[in-house]
């Protein structure tokens, strides 16, 4: 068996959000290495993705970039998280308490940052220019998401929203609240074009 092709493959699966074939893929590498850590955690982040997208995917980029970066210990805090019985809420507390670590990573800034920039600015267009031509705004939960959308929309960067909508929505398969923003996006353009 190819441990690194039918890993991949794994990997590939889970970011389109087939679960399943990840799932079963995960599962012929425990077959032969049943006390894989890594494994069993990617495991895990598939059946809690079937709950929480969001957050199966942010523990699973989280996951791989720490170890990456040598922290021997991480498997246990994520197996500690997924176990929680109040997944949506511990798990999103979990991600705060490491925003620090994981922004330095990801070489980023947080949404909360990014609001007190914004705040800070008359001019939107040009604050929002500027912070996504030098990094990238980390979103960290989907009410970030909803917010940013909102505030997009709100300068009227309308095609911007449609394209973070278009990406969220490959992280949140069917989520009402993405397509009810995307249907306020083309009533809006559509008075726009209607004004001019």
């Amino acid at each position: 068996m190819n441990y690194q092709k039918i890993k991949k493959q794994a990997e590939e699966f889970f970011a389109q959000g087939n679960y399943e074939l990840a799932l079963n893929k995960y599962g012929l590498i425990l077959k032969d290495n049943p006390e894989d850590k890594e494994i069993k955690i990617c495991v895990l982040l598939c059946d809690l993705a079937t709950e929480n997208e969001f957050e199966a995917h942010a523990l699973f980029d989280y996951y791989f970039i720490v170890k990456e970066n040598g922290d021997t210990n991480i498997e246990q805090s994520i197996e500690r998280m997924i176990a929680s019985t109040n997944k949506e809420n511990q798990i999103s507390e979990f991600l705060t308490s490491l925003n620090i670590d994981a922004y330095n990573y990801l070489d980023g800034i947080s949404y909360d940052e990014f609001e007190k920039i914004i705040a800070k600015e008359k001019d939107f267009k040009k604050s929002f220019e500027n912070i996504v031509y030098s990094t990238k705004i980390i979103i960290t939960n989907r009410y970030e998401m909803y917010k940013f959308l909102n505030t997009l929309i709100k300068n009227k960067f309308y095609n911007t929203a449609i394209d973070y909508i278009e990406s969220a929505n490959m992280v949140f398969k069917n989520d009402k609240k993405l397509v009810e923003l995307t249907d306020k996006i083309r009533k809006l353009k559509k008075i726009e074009i209607k004004d001019k």
